[in-house]
């Protein structure tokens, strides 16, 4: 986990991050765009960008920076308050895959990046939205 204060995040070196591989999560949200939320739109287009920056900061201590940029993942709380039959109908008219996504899903891609099989992988975003926007 990083420490270093968000004023200062962008700023960061090598020691912040210590000697671990990070993934940042986004949303493809600001890919849609959605309407009725500008700035979580706008924050989490920042993860792709703050990703890029940050790995080029501390690549040079052969630590990694990527970032996954989730679609509609049926999460719990998603089913409870967000996933309407009207919603879902709308994320399937939207993705190439016709199935809920589920956080399995996205924390599988997660777990490739930390892996030694990414070794060579930085600076990367992958989007997990079964079609939706697909890539970055």
């Amino acid at each position: 986990m990083i420490k270093t204060p968000p004023s200062e995040t962008c700023r960061s070196s090598p020691n912040a991050f210590r000697s671990a591989d990070h993934v940042n999560l986004g949303s493809i949200t600001w890919r849609i765009p959605a309407t009725g939320q500008p700035v979580y739109g706008a924050c989490k287009a920042a993860i792709m960008g703050l990703t890029r920056v940050q790995s080029k900061e501390v690549g040079a201590a052969n630590i990694r920076i990527n970032s996954v940029m989730p679609g509609a993942i049926a999460t719990e709380r998603q089913k409870a308050e967000v996933l309407t039959p009207e919603y879902r109908a709308e994320v399937f008219r939207n993705q190439s895959l016709q199935r809920d996504l589920v956080p399995e899903d996205v924390a599988k891609v997660i777990v490739v990046l930390g892996s030694d099989e990414a070794s060579g992988v930085t600076g990367s975003t992958y989007v997990v939205d079964g079609g939706w926007v697909s890539d970055p």
